[in-house]
């Protein structure tokens, strides 16, 4: 029987996540108990049943052998595609709905209560069918760091966390949209009134600007001390699944459920059919970063926008997050804030200090590309900006903490061990927390 957790046993249960991430080294490959799994279905509780929704495939959950090629560069116009066909049935069921009905009838407009209730069940539907793919996903591709440690299952403890978080999402993320975009009974969704022309251009808009409060937000509780309790609950999980994006404590789901689309809403108004819009794209987006597919998949309309700028995020990135706990980098979701700090890099590297050793590879690409896609640059110099400076990164699969004391300039040049590729992030910067390319 799955029971709910006290106030005393959520405060030692984060009291035990706390000793993981003091000893990453040591404790990497330990995971949560999760029993409930081994259960039959007919076994299982009603939440353990609801829980079954994000269960991949078995392979996912298994320690795979090392595989020896990159990443696949995975087509983004599927996705899009996908995308597409999935969003749209709700809006156009309502748009019909309004055409064929007549205006002089009693049932022709949709009172708020009944939009509420359909465009919840359509999110639901929606992200039943998002777990479903990415799970398709997991298993066909493979998931980073498998051959190290497999993805986690949600703990037992935390079932009734996890349903409860998933049910707020998608109640506050529908009822919030339909209040926010102002919602007009009298008016059916349909492209240039109730969504503009240039519906993709403020969705995007409006992803960047939410990106810009979440990253502050998620960097504060990853850095001052006295507020990762708020985010500790999420990061129970070092390889997590999919719906578990969903997965936190009060405070937290009322800062990134309410709070944050709140001021972004207000920053960057949306229409109510928009806004359902940009809430389908937002929760594929956070699925595909907890899910980690071992594959090269960029963010699916912001894409073309950021890689001129190198400030593309792709679902490794999130993945290193989530692999380093409470010292993880890549704060953001959709934007890589180079501005404000680099991303984190890859793993599986050997430093090369000062370019002294002599490490033979076949690159002869001259741009740096990046490290998801598997494609070296012509050994890259990167330079400290700070020359007392704590380097985190990962060695064969391994967290590995060294501190140097240095005299700059100091250069340092990464290398892949398997591969001898040179592997750099989506912005020229490899596993420096303070960096900046040469």
């Amino acid at each position: 029987m799955t029971t709910t957790l006290t106030k005393t046993e959520t405060t030692a249960f984060l009291n035990e996540l706390e000793a993981i991430y003091d000893e990453p080294s040591v404790t990497y490959k330990i995971r949560t108990t999760s029993k409930w799994v081994a259960k039959s279905f007919k076994e299982r509780s009603i939440l353990e049943r609801l829980a079954s929704i994000d269960l991949a495939s078995r392979k996912c959950y298994q320690v795979q052998p090392k595989n020896p090629n990159p990443p696949p560069i995975h087509n983004i116009w599927l996705e899009r595609l996908w995308l597409t066909c999935t969003i749209s049935p709700a809006l156009i069921i309502q748009a019909l709905w309004y055409h064929f009905i007549p205006k002089d009838n009693y049932y022709h407009t949709w009172h708020p209560l009944f939009t509420f209730i359909f465009y919840f069940l359509a999110f639901l539907i929606f992200t039943l069918q998002l777990a479903g793919r990415a799970h398709y996903y997991m298993k066909h591709y493979g998931t980073f760091d498998e051959e190290n440690r497999p993805r986690d299952y949600v703990p037992d403890k935390l079932v009734p966390r996890f349903i409860f978080s998933v049910l707020i999402y998608l109640l506050a993320r529908t009822g919030g949209g339909l209040i926010l975009g102002g919602y007009n009974r009298n008016e059916p969704p349909s492209l240039g009134r109730t969504i503009s022309w240039f519906f993709i251009i403020k969705i995007g808009l409006w992803l960047i600007v939410l990106d810009f409060f979440f990253y502050s937000y998620h960097r504060a509780v990853h850095t001052v001390p006295f507020l990762w309790k708020i985010h500790s609950l999420h990061h129970c999980s070092k390889h997590p699944t999919p719906i578990q994006s969903i997965l936190a404590g009060d405070i937290q789901d009322l800062i990134e459920i309410f709070l944050i689309p709140l001021i972004t809403s207000l920053v960057l108004p949306l229409t109510a059919h928009e806004f359902w819009i940009a809430q389908c794209i937002l929760i594929y987006t956070e699925a595909g970063g907890h899910s980690g597919i071992r594959a090269y998949f960029p963010h699916v309309i912001l894409y073309e926008v950021l890689l001129p700028f190198d400030m593309e995020l792709c679902i490794e990135d999130h993945d290193i997050h989530h692999r380093y706990g409470k010292s993880g980098m890549n704060y953001a979701n959709c934007v890589s804030p180079y501005i404000f700090a680099p991303s984190g890099g890859c793993v599986n590297v050997l430093l090369d200090v000062n370019n002294r050793g002599t490490i033979d590879h076949n690159c002869t690409a001259l741009n740096y590309s990046s490290c998801s896609i598997g494609i070296c640059s012509n050994a890259p110099g990167i330079q400290l900006a700070n020359s007392n400076y704590v380097w985190t990164a990962g060695i064969n699969g391994q967290v590995d903490d060294a501190f140097y004391g240095v005299t700059l300039p100091f250069n340092i040049t990464i290398y892949d061990i398997t591969t001898n590729f040179v592997y750099v992030t989506t912005n020229g910067i490899s596993l420096l927390t303070i960096a900046y390319h040469k």
